[in-house]
């Protein structure tokens, strides 16, 4: 079966039989169309998609799930830059190393539920930066009595 890849204004023949749209890849869903968008078929999902760059290793940072499926799922990363992260077959996403650099890393995800259904979709996982408190530097003062009714309020 020869599919179509839809990207942006690009619209392109392919010999397989997926189904590309931004990124996501339906194979072996029933899919329907409304005006040229695709509405139905199986979609990978990530309940969430942010970690701190502090987190311990193996932190839950969200799980993956499909909508529009059927069967039981079975997931994986198919790309995972510098092997930052870590997905169990359940769909458990966590990152693989500990500290993260603060920004935003690139990953592929896949669901398959064995029967043909195979969903492969990119999502972006955002590292925050730990947060820094001020401080305060007495290094360079003296402390008297006066200093400690000015501090204490009296």
């Amino acid at each position: 079966m020869t599919g179509v890849v839809i990207s942006g204004a690009t619209l392109a023949l392919v010999t397989t039989s997926d189904i590309k749209v931004q990124g996501v890849v339906f194979t072996g869903s029933a899919l329907s169309f409304v005006n040229g968008l695709v509405v139905g078929g199986a979609v990978l999902n990530l309940s969430a998609s942010t970690i701190s760059s502090t987190a311990a290793t193996s932190t839950l940072i969200g799980n993956f799930s499909v909508t529009g499926g059927s069967g039981t799922y079975t997931f994986s990363l198919t790309s995972n830059p510098g092997s930052l992260f870590a997905c169990s077959s359940t769909g458990v996403l966590t990152n693989a190393v500990s500290p993260l650099t603060p920004g935003s890393d690139p990953i592929t995800a896949r669901a398959n539920n064995g029967a043909g259904s195979i969903i492969t979709t990119p999502f972006t996982i955002t590292v925050t930066g730990a947060a820094t408190l001020p401080s305060l530097d007495f290094s360079n003062g003296t402390l008297n009595s006066q200093n400690l009714m000015i501090v204490a309020g009296i």
